[in-house]
This record gives C-alpha cells, structure tokens and sequence, in this order.
C-alpha cells in the first residue's frame, strides 16, 4: 500500500474541529490511545497466528492478509511513537496536533471492532462445507435406475402422467431431461447453507477492505502528525532568528557566505549566489538554535535530579530554641559578611575545588620514570643487527615480533 500519495487525513480533520471544542493531549487521553493501539496489535497478532497454521492454498488465496496489515500496523506504531520514549514518545508527537487525538481514538476504536468482529465467523451449518453432490447423494434410493437422468425421489403430484416404457425404450429416451424443481424440500434444504457461507465470506471480505481504510487513515494522520512538527520548529527558528543578537549573527553568515560564494562560483549570477548565502546562513542558525535548545533541556534534566537541599544547623533546632532566641533587629546591621545567594539548580553548571598555593621547587629531585613491562627493550647499534638464528622452517622477528619463514633469514638478505 503506498500511504505517501493517499489519504492525508484533512477530510476526518475538518469534521472533528466542528465537533470538539477544545481538544488538549492529556496525559489520559494518550494512554487511552496506546492502550487502544496495543489492542489492535494484539488482535492483529492472533489473525497472524492463524494464519500460519493454515495450508498453503489458503495462504496463496488471500496473500498472506494478515502479515502484510501487521507489518503495516506496527510501521504505524513506530511512527507516531506508540512505544516510544522521550522525545520519539506519543506525548511529545500530540503536543503540536491535540486535534488529532479524537480522530486517532476513533479510528483505533473501530479497527478494534473490526478485528473482533472478523475473529468471530457466522456460525454455518456442516452441510455448507461439503459439495452438493458427496452430501445428498448418500440419500438416494438404490433401486432408482441412474440411466433416466432421475437423481431424487419425486412426489406423485410433481409428474402426472409418465408413458409405460419398456426396456428396449428406456436407451431411446435416455436423454429425457426434467426442469429443476425448487419446490422439493431438498433444494430448499441445500440452498440455506450455501447463502449462509456466501454470507459469511462476503463479510469476512468487507471487514477486511475496512480494516485496510482504517490503516490507510492512519497512515494519512501520522504522516500529518509528522508534518506539524516540522512546521512547529520552523517557527520556533524563525522566533529564536529575530531576537536582535541571532538578527546580527544571521546577517554575518549570510555576508561570509556571500563572499566565499562569489569566490567559488565568479561566473554564478547574483541571484544564485544570494540564495547559497541565504541558505547557508538559515542552516547555521538552525544549528544554532538547537544547540541552546539541547543545552537548555540538558540543565532542565540536571535540575529535576539534584538532590534535595540538605537541612542545616538552624533547621535542625527545635522550636523552643527558636522562639527564645531574640531576634535581630530591622535597623541594626548584620555582624556576618554579605553572601552570595544560593544558586538556584539550573545555574549549578561546575562546581570547582577549592585550591591552595604551591610554591615550584626548583632543587626537586626528578623522579625516574619505569620503564614499561609490556614494550622489549632492544639496543640499536650504528651497523645492521646481524641475521637472526633460526632453527626449524620459521623465525621470529627482534623488532615485530611476528614469524616468517626461514627463507628470509639468509645471509644475503641482511647484508
């Protein structure tokens, strides 16, 4: 199903703006709905299920239906972030479309339905299953000759008049045929079954092109959902551009890359390098904004964990003391020295060590440095170290450490 050129989801959003008021993605609104999905996946999980345990004509019949609508499903999932976290999670995606939500409660709500409803067949009698001939040929009488084109007993009041034969006339009118008799009650009895089995496959049949729509809906809506967010940063950059210092800066990348612009292209004319410029210093705030934007949800996270404040000397003293300790007066300056208020938890970056000061002492002896275990010391000597002793089809190099064959050990070679 290709979901990028089908329905986008406008339609069922105009109908439900009339109808709600104020939509808001609550936090019980979004479990409701990742409940309502994990339903769906857990019923699309059954169909799949059995499925495989069907024969192969089956599976070639109706193309493996319920793998290629659980694959499809579960894209969907991933998409608008049923099972995800933080930022990739359903409450970030819904926070800039609350609209959406009674829409996708809707449409999960009736896949929901749908699916039930398909795992439980109409009940259809045995005789539907079998073909008309094995179920009513067992009922025929044994005496009836099968030569005259008779296969059912008849009642006297369907035939009046049939000539006396004789057995040299039953070959001549062999061929004698009679029109169907939808009056017996056998054809009545035969045609209910199939109706009712025609009925169901004709359901199953409706109820699965629904469940297609309502896939293809909801692809339309995530598709939507994806969109929003990217209109939503783009106006958030185009706020954070027209602070006045992100203004300046704007206009300084949008003049360097002017000019490296017109040193690259010189033959370039001067509407294609402002749109280089233009471009280039667009990308440069964006990466910008979301630097200070990570930076400000890095000290937002940092502030939510600090440890609460420990409790002091003061708070520890009981209120007696409190209430008898007389209290300074408004007027009268206080004894201890002015201190910096507390920082509050956003603020607390880097907390430095206190330090001391060191004098260099100039006569210290140098302490020796050890000489690393794992690293073979080797002297080099000014002449060429002499061919190494091998014994055997193999020798181990003094500096790699590595084997080689006996061949590269000749004299010739390392003279």
């Amino acid at each position: 199903m290709n979901f990028e050129s089908g329905f986008d989801g406008s339609e069922d959003l105009e109908v439900v703006s009339q109808a709600s008021e104020s939509p808001e993605a609550t936090p019980e609104v979004v479990a409701g709905l990742k409940q309502l999905a994990r339903s769906c996946e857990e019923h699309l999980r059954t169909l799949l299920r059995n499925e495989e345990e069907r024969n192969d004509a089956y599976e070639s019949k109706e193309g493996h239906w319920a793998s290629h609508h659980f694959s499809e499903f579960n894209l969907w999932c991933a998409k608008v972030g049923v099972h995800g976290e933080g930022l990739r999670s359903l409450e970030v995606r819904l926070k800039d479309v609350p609209e959406i939500c009674n829409l996708l409660r809707a449409h999960l709500q009736s896949l929901k339905k749908d699916l039930e409803d398909l795992q439980k067949p109409i009940a259809v009698p045995k005789e539907a299953s079998l073909p008309r001939e094995v179920s009513y040929n067992e009922k025929m009488p044994p005496n009836l000759p099968r030569e005259t084109g008779f296969r059912y007993p008849m009642p006297n009041n369907t035939v009046q008049n049939i000539p006396n034969m004789e057995p040299d006339d039953v070959s001549s009118n062999s061929s004698l045929s009679f029109d169907s008799l939808p009056s017996l009650p056998i054809s009545t009895k035969e045609e209910s079954p199939k109706k009712s089995l025609h009925a169901s496959n004709e359901r199953d049949s409706a109820l699965r092109r629904h469940i297609q729509a309502t896939i293809e809906r909801l692809h339309g809506h995530a598709l939507r959902i994806e969109g929003a967010g990217a209109q939503h940063r783009r106006k958030r950059i185009e706020i954070y551009r027209q602070k006045p210092r992100r203004s300046w800066m704007y206009d300084r990348y949008k003049e360097l890359a002017g000019q490296k612009a017109h040193v690259q292209f010189p033959l370039a004319s001067n509407a294609f390098k402002d749109r280089i410029a233009e471009s280039f210093a667009r990308r440069r705030i964006r990466f910008d904004y979301l630097r200070d934007h990570q930076k400000k949800r890095a000290i937002q996270a940092q502030g939510l964990e600090l440890p609460s404040r420990p409790r002091t000397e003061l708070d520890t003293q009981p209120q007696d003391n409190i209430s008898t300790t007389p209290q300074a007066k408004d007027d009268e300056p206080s004894s201890k020295p002015d201190q910096p208020p507390q920082p509050r938890p956003q603020d607390q970056k880097t907390v430095y060590t206190t330090t001391e000061d060191t004098k260099l002492d100039m006569d210290r002896p140098k302490s020796e440095s050890k000489r690393a275990d794992s690293v073979a010391s080797i002297t080099l000597r000014p002449e060429l170290p002499p061919p190494p002793r091998f014994s055997g089809t193999a020798f181990q190099c003094p500096y790699c450490r590595l084997e080689f064959r006996a061949a590269e050990a000749e004299k010739n070679r390392w003279a």
